[in-house]
């Protein structure tokens, strides 16, 4: 059952034109970071809401590696290569915790320098 819907996921996800991502970060009681990694997509004119993955944070919560979470989320479950991803991407939404935010040395910086042409940014 778990291929099947994969399967399907990356279909949907490879069939689209522009892809919207979604990230938000968690703490729990004990601790643990964890990051819910959505996607948004438009094919045929018609939107698609994707959640992709629920991941601990097992490096913890530094910029790269919640960068690098990102990216795989994208490469394993929607089976976009490292530069499909940002071909499609159109938009970056984030959660307000400080880990994504700033304009020089968060998520959202490091996301900008693959020199992605229309991409904008949110926070929630």
């Amino acid at each position: 059952m778990h291929r099947v819907v994969l399967t399907i996921i990356k279909e949907i996800i490879l069939a689209s034109s522009f892809l919207s991502i979604f990230v938000s970060e968690v703490s729990i009681v004990d601790n643990q970071n964890w990051i819910f990694v959505h996607c948004h997509v438009v094919v045929g004119w018609k939107q698609v809401f994707i959640l992709l993955t629920l991941e601990r944070l097992v490096e913890g919560g530094t910029i790269v590696n919640i960068k690098n979470v990102i990216l795989v989320a994208f490469i394993t479950y929607g089976g976009l290569t490292n530069e499909q991803i940002f071909e499609c991407l159109m938009c970056l939404r984030v959660d307000g915790v400080s880990t994504f935010q700033g304009v020089q040395s968060k998520v959202i910086a490091l996301m900008k320098t693959q020199q992605t042409p229309f991409l904008t940014f949110y926070d929630t």
